[in-house]
């Protein structure tokens, strides 16, 4: 390819052969700029696919604080349900049995504890101590 610059006075120098480089920097930046659109429009379309299937889909949501912002952000209108509450109720062991109740939690300080309580429901021993599990049931058995 050779670009002629007439405006050049040395007849030399009226032609310029550097077209290779400049077509290809021209047509980078072309496509470059067609693919940002390109995917800019995919995202668009997942999105909305999105909230035209989540829309169909949801009608009543658990509530919660993340669930209404993520609801929000994508549009759709969900009825939200209150969480219920589950009540447990220790129940006391035969008489002159030792009952063992352990728990485990995992978050910035795992931990896990147990007590034994006999059949009036009195504690006879307790314990706590933490590990490097990353799972509640690891917790609970971890000692």
């Amino acid at each position: 390819m050779v670009w002629y610059l007439p405006e050049m006075q040395d007849e030399h120098h009226k032609e310029l052969k550097c077209g290779e480089p400049f077509v290809a920097a021209t047509i980078h930046e072309i496509w470059a700029e067609r693919d940002k659109y390109t995917t800019q429009e995919l995202c668009n379309k997942i999105v909305n696919d999105m909230q035209l299937y989540l829309q169909r889909r949801l009608v009543e949501a658990e509530d919660s604080i993340e669930l209404r912002v993520l609801m929000s952000r994508l549009n759709i209108e969900v009825r939200f349900e209150s969480k219920h509450a589950t009540w447990i109720k220790w129940l006391n062991p035969a008489e002159d049995v030792i009952m063992l109740n352990t728990d485990g939690a995992v978050g910035e300080y795992n931990g896990f504890g147990g007590v034994f309580r006999d059949w009036q429901g009195n504690v006879e021993m307790a314990f706590t101590g933490s590990s490097q599990s990353k799972s509640v049931i690891g917790q609970e058995l971890s000692h």
